[in-house]
């Protein structure tokens, strides 16, 4: 019974597992075909630009792997394939504004990895590129009560146009499932409406370093 025990434990570990592998490799795909998109419409229009934003791709994909091997990353690395995926869509969208508003005490957290790649491209793709005015996203942390709060927000079109767009509700499922196998009740997404208007996702997840990374000093929260 012991052996059995351990035995179905093992395979349901094994199984969420998968689970997770299955729910984040999706997302590399969805990024690539709208990062090749990006790519192909400036090939025509402005090859210097389309140069470096294969460059950008390649640095972007170089990060990636530093955080395949695991369903967690550093908030850190996280912030630096940021940093790289807008690279490539501020050679399209060069109105383009991101705030970051991440105090160093929280970077070396621990968040599910391309969390926040994921949240940027939507506030980019489908907050703000339909308006085609210039436009802003705001990345922030905080860390209360023993829970990271990760948020991104924009001053797009709003959640009503937002909602109709189906790839969008699939990335943000996806994530959801993500956030459930990895803390349960303690992984938390919610999309609501920004003022004056726009739209934030905001991401709550158990605070804790990195055990690969040097601790920080925290200020007091």
């Amino acid at each position: 019974e012991r052996d059995n025990a351990v035995l179905q434990a093992t395979l349901q570990a094994e199984l969420a597992s998968a689970r997770l592998q299955t729910l984040r490799l999706q997302l590399n795909p969805h990024f690539l075909f709208n990062a090749l998109n990006s790519i192909a419409s400036l090939v025509h229009s402005d090859t210097a630009k389309a140069d470096a934003a294969v460059a950008a791709l390649s640095s972007f994909l170089r990060g990636s792997l530093a955080v395949t091997r695991g369903e967690e990353t550093t908030l850190e690395n996280e912030l630096r394939l940021v940093d790289a995926y807008l690279e490539i869509e501020s050679l399209r969208f060069e109105w383009l504004t991101v705030d970051l508003d991440v105090p160093d005490a929280w970077r070396s957290a621990c968040v599910p990895a391309f969390v926040l790649q994921l949240l940027v491209e939507n506030a980019i793709r489908h907050g703000l590129a339909p308006r085609r005015v210039p436009g802003r996203v705001v990345i922030a942390a905080r860390v209360t009560g023993g829970r990271l709060t990760l948020s991104v927000s924009d001053d797009g079109v709003g959640l009503g146009a937002r909602s109709a767009d189906p790839s969008l509700g699939l990335g943000l499922q996806n994530l959801r499932a993500r956030l459930t196998q990895l803390y349960g009740a303690e992984g938390e997404l919610a999309v609501e409406p920004a003022h004056p208007h726009g739209t934030v996702a905001t991401i709550r997840v158990p605070y804790r370093v990195c055990p690969s990374d040097t601790p920080r000093s925290a200020p007091d929260t």
